[in-house]
Order: C-alpha cells, then structure tokens, then sequence
C-alpha cells in the first residue's frame, strides 16, 4: 500500500466513471417484465419469447433449484450453449442468490470435470441438446433444462406469491467467467451482480435505450455473453440468440432485417475480416461494438467509408472488471493515427487509475492502468495468493481504493482519455480470449519436454498459437503432445503448430530471444 501525496486529481492519470445502480440483475430483469411484459425478451430462428413467458420459465427453474436446497453461495455450472430457454435457466439460478457458471460444451470433457469438481456444486445442469456429451463421473448430480419445464403448471402460478424472501444483493456473486491462470490451471472470477447491472446505469457503457436488440453471438463462458444478455434484459431490450458457432455478415444483415437488430458486439478479429470483406452487412445497427484486443483504424475506416453516420465503440476491459472499464466512441480524428484508437472513459461505476510504483502519475506519463469501482470481481474463487497479487489497495487523496492491475501500459490524456500501449507481461489475446502462455506450456512440461515456450505469430495474416519444445529423455512425440493439449485445453488455446527447438535463440541478456525464435520459423511478430 502507498500512500498518494494529497496532489489535484485535476492534474493526475485518475479518471472516474457516473454512478452505477446497486440493484441485482434479477431485481432489474423482473422490474423491466413488470413495465414490458408483453414485449419480445427473446429471439432466435427457432422463435420468441415475452418478457412474461421468459419469467414463467424462471419461475419453474428457480421453484425446482430451491426444493434441492439450491441457495447463496452456491456455484451453479451450466453446461449449454444459446438456446431460447438458457436465460430462463440462468435467471431462475440468480432468483436462488446462487451464482452460475457457463461452460462451453466444446471444451474436452476432463476440463470440464475438473472445473465442476473444482466448484463443488451438488448439481450441473445440461441443456437438451448435449445430455449425452455430459457424461461426467463426479459426484455432482446432472440436471437437464427438460426437468425444470416438466412441472405442472398448478404449481407454475403459484410462485410469485410463495417466493420466499431470500438475502443477496448487489454484491453477492453472480457469475463465474474462467480466465487462464499463469499457475498451469484456469482461474476462476467470481464476479457481483453489480459488475453486470452497471453496465446499464445511464449513460451505459455503451448507448442503449429500452426498445435496442442485440445479437448475442458471443462464446456463452465469455462475459461478452452477460453484455450481449442482461443488457438488453435488464432494461426491456431484445436479444437475439445466435444459433451457429460462427457470426458471418449474411447472418448479421438477416438479423438486421428480419428482427430488427440495432447493437452488434464483434472482437478485433472478427471485425477485421468482416470489414475487410462486406463492410455493408452492418447496415441498419445504431452501435457497433468491437473489443478484446486492439482495434484496427484500417478496418473502422473501411466500415465509414460505407456506413459514415455508423457509431463505433472501441471497448476496454478485463474479465476482472467485468466486460469493460472504458469504452470510445470513434472519431475521424482516430483514424489519423494508424497505431492507437483511445479506448476513452470510465463506464458507470468505475475508476481509472495510470500508476508506476504504487504511484498515479501524472497525465501523458505512461504507466499500468489500474482498475477500480464496483465492476471489479470479488476475487479468483478459492485462490486467495492471486487474488492478493492481483486485487490491491492504494491509498488516495480521494480515499483508499481496491484496485486490480491490469498488466496493461497506459497513458492518459490531458481531457482524461485513456490509451492502451500494451502488456507488461506475456499475456496475449486470440479471437478476443485472453490467454496465459504458462498454462499451454505447462501440458508440454508434464509430458517430459525440458522448454516450452507458447507465443502468438501471425500466419497468414491470421494471429495464431505457437508452441516451441525442446525434447528430453522419455517425452512424448510431438504428435502425442498434440492429443494431449486437445484433452486438456479448449480449442481457442491449442497451437495451431508445434515445433522441435534445439537450441533457442538469446538476448544479451541470456533471456530467449522471442522475436528472432518467430522470425526463425518464419512468423510474423
């Protein structure tokens, strides 16, 4: 902890966002059906739902997780992917004080094993389309979505006057996102209603008003997915589940067209290609959204160059605050700089601090960009050593803040905006996931390799995972260790190749020289 020299803020790299509401997300969800209740909450190709159909089936999931004893504190896995019925599902978990976690039904079955042992959750519940790939011997009983729906409707009716009283708040966890962990094994963030419902407190994180409908097209375990839902959700907007794994621009333009979809939110990737392709598929939205990683003045440019009244947000955050912490909107005045698009201001209920050494610097001094307010998760679930690392307390002119490192450089302006000029350590991102190359490297230590070095390259124009090992005594083939990452990592973080150092280039100062290890296998940096 360091005590900040009582200094005028005015003149320092601290910039704060508007109040944030203190409400939980179903207190918002309910409160937007009370208003709305004939309105669509829900759609999809397959169909809709109204806000009073979406609360008719959270009545019926939260009336059967509270007969199993299904309360605060507990962690609810989810293993499903989006449907029309997965919002009731993950509503009716919320109306318990309970939190829930979504995981990818895609990722190998032993990682997801573990991740449910790891929460210790008495149930997973699984929806009707993967009861059979959710095969998992674990002490956990299994629950498919059809066991909620399957109640008699007598019983259905009775629930908002029987509901009982239940102590949670805004405060009270209510989603777990998983992030890599530099330890080898995932980190899990467990993170408050309040992270989600500031999102909405006005003016928004983004513009949004209560008749906007958004693609919910993001991975469900990403907190992309929380914007994509509970925005809309908690002020009487529409989202649409995306059925396929991909978003392509045909789809984006049906949407547009046939339910009037107004907010998009694509990551850096994603927005690149689509830019560089069919530009005019985002025709008919009033905000595009694009994150994760760093966005491209190219590919804004080739979007304005057709759709020039098109608002386009760059967003800022890690999943420890909770979707984003800043968010720009860009100007043509962005586009001059063909290296940094700001990524702006403060969303509701958070703080951005520029620090070196425990200090905020001054404004236009670079330094880690430290988060704080009520977006910050409460800490990685059962790992009080990183959460410590990563989650701390600095003391200010303006009172003591618990504050997260992001690992991000940083500058601010003079007017207080703020811009990203990268790592401090070796994080990457791929396709908007976050990733921590100890936990790629650490499969290949336990197959006996004696190095491992996971980087991102460019191939083909296309950022990549590469993994380079150096053999040893009784290490598996290369080929084996393809299998065994394929086990144990999704397939966001598996290397697209693997290759057989034998000697590794160096810095003078004897540390493996990255740059020249890529160019010697022919990447890109």
């Amino acid at each position: 902890m360091t005590q900040i020299q009582n200094q005028r803020s005015s003149l320092l790299s601290y910039a704060v966002g508007p109040e944030s509401s203190a409400a939980t997300i179903p207190q918002l969800v309910l409160s937007a059906a009370a208003q709305y209740p004939s309105r669509i909450a829900l759609r999809a190709d397959s169909g809709s739902l109204t806000y009073q159909e979406l609360i008719y089936q959270s009545n019926a999931v939260f009336t059967w997780l509270h007969s199993v004893g299904i309360r605060p504190g507990t962690i609810v896995p989810v293993i499903a992917q989006r449907t029309l019925e997965l919002p009731a599902v993950l509503l009716g978990i919320l109306r318990t004080g309970a939190a829930y976690t979504l995981l990818d039904y895609r990722w190998p079955v032993e990682r997801i094993k573990n991740l449910i042992e790891t929460l210790k959750s008495p149930i997973y519940i699984v929806d009707d389309l993967h009861i059979e790939d959710a095969v998992l011997d674990i002490p956990a009983s299994k629950v498919k979505f059809n066991d909620f729906f399957s109640i008699e409707e007598k019983n259905l009716s009775k629930i908002d006057s029987a509901e009982p009283e239940i102590a949670f708040d805004a405060r009270s966890p209510a989603i777990v996102f998983w992030t890599s962990g530099s330890t080898g094994e995932p980190k899990a963030v467990v993170t408050p209603h309040a992270a989600v419902s500031r999102l909405v407190s006005p003016p928004g994180c983004i513009p949004f008003v209560e008749t906007s409908t958004m693609i919910a097209a993001a991975a469900v375990p990403w907190d992309a997915f929380a914007l994509e839902l509970w925005t809309m959700l908690m002020i009487g907007g529409t989202s649409i589940m995306h059925g396929d794994d991909i978003l392509l621009p045909h789809t984006i333009q049906h949407y547009i067209e046939a339910f009037g979809a107004t907010h998009l939110f694509l990551t850096s990737t994603l927005f690149d290609v689509i830019a560089a392709t069919q530009p005019t598929c985002f025709k008919g939205l009033r905000v595009l959204t694009v994150g994760g990683e760093k966005l491209n003045p190219h590919s804004c440019q080739r979007v304005y160059d057709v759709i020039p009244t098109l608002p386009i947000f760059n967003g800022y955050g890690p999943v420890e605050s909770c979707v984003f912490a800043t968010s720009h909107c860009v100007v043509s005045s962005d586009l001059n700089n063909t290296t940094d698009i700001p990524i702006g201001h403060p969303v509701p209920g958070t703080q951005i601090l520029i620090c070196d050494d425990g200090r905020i610097v001054p404004r236009g001094i670079v330094g880690e960009i430290l988060i704080a307010g009520s977006g910050l998760a409460q800490s990685y679930l059962d790992r009080p050593d990183l959460t410590n690392q990563s989650f701390v307390f600095l003391t200010t002119s303006v009172g003591k803040l618990r504050c997260y490192r992001t690992g991000d450089l940083g500058k601010m302006d003079d007017d207080g905006t703020l811009h990203c000029l990268g790592r401090k350590d070796d994080q990457f991102k791929i396709t908007g996931h976050r990733i921590e190359p100890r936990e790629i490297e650490q499969v290949a230590y336990d197959c006996g390799f004696s190095r491992s070095i996971a980087l991102k390259a460019n191939s083909m124009s296309k950022p990549t995972v590469v993994l380079f090992v150096s053999r040893a005594t009784n290490t598996e083939s290369t080929e084996e260790l393809q299998i065994t990452l394929a086990k144990r990592l999704p397939a966001y973080m598996q290397p697209s190749s693997i290759h057989l150092v034998d000697t590794f280039p160096m810095t003078s100062n004897q540390k493996v020289d990255k740059r020249a290890l890529l160019a010697t296998y022919g990447y890109r940096v």
